[in-house]
């Protein structure tokens, strides 16, 4: 019995099994709060468990995420760099009153919100779909 339950035990280890990738994109962006060095964002939800949000400065988001890949979010600068200037800023369930914080005044932002499923190695991001938008900071922060 012991030898059966070790069997088993390493054939659940050596089974990748992955989660589904999502099929519909987050949509409705609004831009809720504005100030000098950051913003508040809300959107309709796709069919995601979670999802992802990357931004950049000056021009438009071109990282996609890697499937099997967890990113790490911060404030702009200090979330994963996934391509250069592109940073995580937001990682989770949320889809209401998410704050980017870190940002310079009177700067544009761009930002990409992916969907995604799982997590660790079985994560899996629609990432052939997304929303997308932009937003300046004001002159100053208030």
């Amino acid at each position: 019995m012991k030898k059966l339950l070790l069997f088993f035990v390493f054939i659940l280890n050596t089974i990748n099994i992955t989660a589904q990738a999502p099929t519909t994109p987050s949509t409705n962006l609004n831009f809720n709060f504005l100030d000098g060095n950051n913003l508040r964002l809300s959107f309709t939800k796709g069919n995601g468990e979670k999802r992802l949000i990357i931004a950049k400065a000056g021009s438009p988001v071109t990282a996609v995420p890697a499937d099997g890949t967890d990113y790490i979010s911060g404030s702009f600068g200090l979330g994963n760099e996934i391509a250069p200037g592109e940073f995580v800023v937001y990682e989770g369930i949320g889809n209401s009153n998410i704050y980017i914080t870190g940002l310079n005044h009177s700067t544009t932002y761009y930002i990409k919100v992916f969907e995604f499923n799982g997590g660790a190695s079985t994560t899996q991001y629609l990432a052939t779909s997304f929303l997308e938008g932009s937003q300046a900071t004001l002159t100053n922060p208030a």
